[in-house]
């Protein structure tokens, strides 16, 4: 073959490669649009569901409570067509890792009026609307009804029971973001625990003592209010760690080891599940079992539901002590094991232009080498990350 045909071989054989990178390149730029679009609509989507669910909220307190100043409610939702907004335009639909912007604002718009229908609930309590007059439909609001034929209190609870069902179903549709699918796969598993809770603690008022005292009304209410903190933040999220211990070179462990002293209470509460156990005991299993415990002890109410939640409100509260404790001690181990590799590694200083080497790797000035120590397989197996 010669030269000339050499050279137009080459050349083709460059033009189909060139070619086939442009036509890859090409794919990969449109499945990246692609996905581009579907995480502005998804989360267009989500934020117009929860829009919708809290003018329903609105528009439920109006009928029950007669009352058509209560309109103004809805400016509330200005806060999450201004959050959706900055989130498209800013993140490109993408979800924040550590909170949900547009469940902030989704719970100050809803949960306003599901406090104005319990207080309603509580101000026509035993009285002849909820005995004779059974409230059959919503009643008209600008010539709408709604032909569903439910009491009032079943509205509320429907009501009440969609909301936190939509939180975890809109955490499942919102783009992910900073968090891995792990991560929300956990966390949605976490969210229906949440909300299973959370409709719990509504079976106070089924009690006619708790139904009729505008205090611990006021308590239940702020309580369950307070546990809804909990969708708004990725509880499991956690700052990423080094998986390997024992591979990477002196000179990062070092580095890694002096920023573990240096930031020690800090990434020891975000690298672990710690302060997401923490956060759930202080706003969920804490408060509800205090706001039972004085149920029981002030009104002498020993029904079984009652005793059943405090024994599992207390339950939770010991299993989490537990975990702290095991993380705490896993965390002391592990400082002792670098405090150990501290010692036993040699640091790496200048020496006359030279340069000396960890002791385990160390070639010697005759030319001849010293092969390695085996590492031992604890280094590999041993996890650093607390799930």
């Amino acid at each position: 073959m010669t030269a000339p045909q050499r050279d137009a071989d080459e050349g083709s054989t460059d033009g189909l490669h060139s070619s086939s990178e442009r036509y890859e390149q090409g794919g990969k730029d449109l499945c990246k649009a692609f996905q581009g679009k579907y995480r502005v609509a998804v989360a267009i989507l989500v934020r117009l569901i929860l829009l919708v669910h809290s003018v329903l909220a609105v528009w439920l307190v109006v009928s029950l409570t007669d009352r058509t100043w209560l309109w103004m409610l809805l400016g509330v939702n200005l806060l999450l067509v201004l959050e959706t907004i900055f989130t498209l335009a800013k993140r490109g639909g993408r979800e924040s890792k550590w909170i949900c912007p547009c469940f902030v604002a989704y719970l100050a718009a809803v949960l306003p009026p599901i406090w104005l229908v319990e207080m309603d609930r509580l101000n026509r309590y035993n009285d002849a609307l909820d005995k004779s007059n059974n409230l059959t439909s919503l009643v008209e609001v600008n010539g709408l009804t709604v032909p569903i034929r439910l009491e009032p209190e079943v509205w509320v609870s429907v009501m009440e029971q969609t909301l936190l069902f939509l939180l975890v179903l809109c955490r499942w549709l919102l783009p992910r973001g900073d968090i891995s699918r792990h991560e929300l796969s956990q966390l949605l598993f976490v969210f229906m625990g949440i909300a299973s809770d959370n409709m719990e603690l509504f079976e106070l008022f089924d009690e006619p003592e708790v139904r009729g005292d505008r205090v611990l009304t006021y308590v239940v209410l702020g309580v369950w209010s307070l546990s809804l903190l909990q969708f708004v933040f990725v509880l499991t999220a956690t700052k990423n760690t080094l998986k390997l211990r024992g591979v990477q070179p002196a000179i990062t462990a070092a580095r890694t080891r002096q920023k573990k002293k240096k930031h020690g209470v800090c990434e020891f509460m975000f690298t672990t599940e710690i302060w997401s156990l923490l956060f759930s005991v202080v706003v969920q299993d804490g408060p509800y079992a205090a706001t039972r415990i004085y149920t029981l002890l002030t009104y002498d109410l020993l029904t079984y539901s009652i005793i059943f939640f405090i024994c599992k409100n207390l339950l939770v509260i010991s299993l989490v002590f537990y975990r702290l404790a095991i993380i705490c001690v896993e965390r002391c181990i592990d400082d002792d094991d670098d405090e150990d590799d501290d010692d036993d590694d040699d640091s790496v200083t200048q020496n006359g232009g030279g340069r000396t080497v960890p002791s385990r790797n160390k070639t010697l000035l005759s030319g001849a080498r010293v092969e390695p120590a085996p590492v031992p397989m604890t280094l590999f197996n041993r996890n650093t990350d607390s799930f």
